[in-house]
This record gives structure tokens, C-alpha cells and sequence, in this order.
């Protein structure tokens, strides 16, 4: 897997361009970069960045874990230099990470232990696996992003695969498709309605 920290001297750097591209490069196709349609990339944002467009395809496309917060308009790090709740909110986030990149870790090593095509196993002893309904949790207004942060951290944690996974198109018309596919894939949508505007 591979961690990146987004900045904007990352995007202007010729050797973390390099890496990243590398590592996608080494990957070979889409399919091998996602496991159980999870990213084997982690996209964390240390502050806002304007453009990705130095980033392969497939890491734009990624929604990315943003590590810092507004304040007035002003975009703030999460660094406890700046008050105890910016290091609370810090140590949340790096909780959430590190908890999808060991669930990550866990879906390789299985895949990677498989039993080769010569072993038997005896399928009617084995439980079958119940599979968890996907569920749309639609993007919110900033003054409800922690909240949704935190029903998205807890419906991965009981195992339910959460849309979007990857960021929406910009375009009406895409956006709508989009948006129509993921509903049709999923059993619920939520929606946290807060006391602005988000994106319009």
C-alpha cells in the first residue's frame, strides 16, 4: 500500500510524482489497485490543495482524508498548537486511518493465503459469509462533516461498504448518473442536513 500526504510542495515535487506513479504504475490495472473495492492508496490531505491533475487518474478519483479543518474561512491543521480540540481531531482521524489501513492489511494477507486449486475443502462445513447491504451516505454541509466522518468510520467498522467511495464528477449530468448508479446499489441512503448550504 502506499500513503500519501498531499501539500502543495507534494504536487510541485518531480520525485513524489515519481513515487506515485510508480507504485500505480506497478500495479498494474484498476482491478489489482482496489481490494473488495477498497484503494490500496491513501490520499491524506495536510492542507487544501487547488489541482491533482500531476496525480495518476485513478488517485484523483480518490476522496482522500483531509487533516485539517476551517476556521472563519481559514484553513486551519490539525496541530494541537492551535488548541486541544485541533489535537483531539487530529488523533480521530489518524484512529480512522490506521483502522482502514489494518482492515486493508487483513483483506491482503487472506487473499494472499488463499488454497492453491489442488486443495480440497470441504464447502458444506465452511458458514457462509452474509454479505452487508451498501449504503449511500450522501456528502453534507461543512458544520456536518465530523459527523458524518464519524457514522462512515462506524459503518465500516460493523462492515457495510459505503458510497461514494471516490469522488463525484463536477458536471451536472455526470454528477446525476453518478450519483443514480451508486443509489442503485444500495439498500438506504442517508442524508445529514445541517444549517448551510453545501456545495450548490
Amino acid at each position: 500500500m502506499l500513503v500519501s500526504v498531499l501539500t502543495p510542495r507534494y504536487l510541485n515535487s518531480e520525485w513524489c510524482q515519481k513515487e506515485v506513479n510508480a507504485f500505480c504504475e506497478r500495479a498494474g490495472t484498476h482491478d489489482e489497485l482496489f481490494v473488495d473495492q477498497k484503494a490500496r492508496v491513501f490520499k491524506i490531505f495536510k492542507y487544501p490543495v487547488d489541482c491533482q491533475a500531476q496525480l495518476p487518474a485513478v488517485m484523483q478519483e480518490l476522496l482522500g482524508y483531509e487533516f485539517f479543518t476551517f476556521e472563519d474561512g481559514v484553513p486551519m491543521e490539525l496541530d494541537d498548537i492551535y488548541g486541544e480540540k485541533y489535537g483531539q481531531y487530529f488523533l480521530h482521524k489518524v484512529n480512522k486511518l490506521a483502522f482502514e489501513i489494518s482492515e486493508l492489511l487483513k483483506t491482503l494477507e487472506k487473499k494472499t493465503a488463499l488454497p492453491s486449486s489442488s486443495t480440497v475443502i470441504e464447502t458444506a462445513s465452511l458458514p457462509m459469509a452474509v454479505e452487508k447491504p451498501s449504503i449511500y451516505l450522501a456528502d453534507c454541509s461543512f458544520d456536518m462533516k465530523d459527523a458524518r466522518e464519524m457514522l462512515e468510520t462506524e459503518l465500516h467498522c460493523l462492515g457495510y461498504r459505503v458510497l461514494p467511495d471516490r469522488q463525484l464528477p463536477r458536471e451536472e449530468s455526470a454528477y446525476e448518473a453518478s450519483v443514480s448508479d451508486m443509489l442503485n446499489q444500495c439498500a438506504v441512503s442517508v442524508h445529514l442536513i445541517g444549517n448551510y448550504y453545501g456545495a450548490v
